[in-house]
């Protein structure tokens, strides 16, 4: 199934991408691109959010989990230091595929 009709036949998915967000479906991953962060060098960069999908169908269903992965770089807060909330092991152990890691 194409990820356009997934996001079509999906209400929160339909959401994100009428209320502006660059929503992409991956190996069976939710994509989510263009997520602005500050780097190490205080730079503004853009990185995803990536998290598994539950279906049923060709429509998603109630999330097992929560967990989303950020990739693109560590986020850094204004005082410079690691958003431990968004900082992760990688996406290695989510079997997303080496574009991921």
């Amino acid at each position: 199934m194409s990820g356009s009709r997934l996001v079509r036949n999906s209400a929160d998915l339909a959401r994100l991408a009428q209320d502006g967000y660059a929503v992409r479906i991956v190996g069976g991953f939710l994509v989510i691109d263009d997520i602005p962060f500050v780097d190490d060098e205080a730079q503004v960069q853009y990185g995803s959010f990536l998290c598994p999908l539950d279906l049923s169908g060709d429509t998603t269903i109630t999330p097992s989990s929560h967990v989303m992965c950020f990739v693109g770089g560590v986020p850094r807060d204004k005082n410079g230091q690691p958003i431990d909330g968004l900082v992760n092991d990688g996406v290695e152990k989510w079997s997303a595929g080496p574009d991921w890691t």
